[in-house]
């Protein structure tokens, strides 16, 4: 069973729509997304669900659709939507935060065995 990640619109008016995106990338991938011929392949191979809604409230809910009608989009939207795939994969690169152990070499006892913690 693939594992995905769903990135929910935050934005007024369109708190419905979600990219849902498929687990698995590698690194040659993300640096990919900058360029914009291989960021609609990965669009339409990665993105699993979907419900994005045009200027003109009608819902896309397939990959291609997005391609398609791209220019139909809300700006605020189409920003969403380009960045879903980024956004995603940053998520699944710190899923469960750090998983390591981090020691000091002399002692051979781990120096840090917690997760550090950011603040706001």
């Amino acid at each position: 069973m693939t594992r995905t990640v769903v990135v929910q619109s935050e934005i007024e008016g369109y708190e419905e729509c979600f990219v849902e995106v498929a687990d698995g990338w590698t690194v040659r991938e993300l640096n990919a997304l900058a360029d914009p011929e291989a960021w609609r392949e990965l669009w339409l191979r990665k993105v699993v669900a979907l419900s994005v809604d045009t200027a003109d409230g009608e819902a896309l809910t397939e990959p291609q659709q997005v391609v398609d009608r791209y220019d139909d989009l809300d700006v605020a939207l189409a920003r969403f939507v380009n960045t879903s795939l980024s956004a995603a994969v940053g998520y699944m690169a710190t899923l469960g935060g750090a998983k390591r152990r981090v020691s000091s070499g002399a002692t051979g006892s781990p120096t840090m065995s917690r997760t550090p913690k950011t603040t706001n």
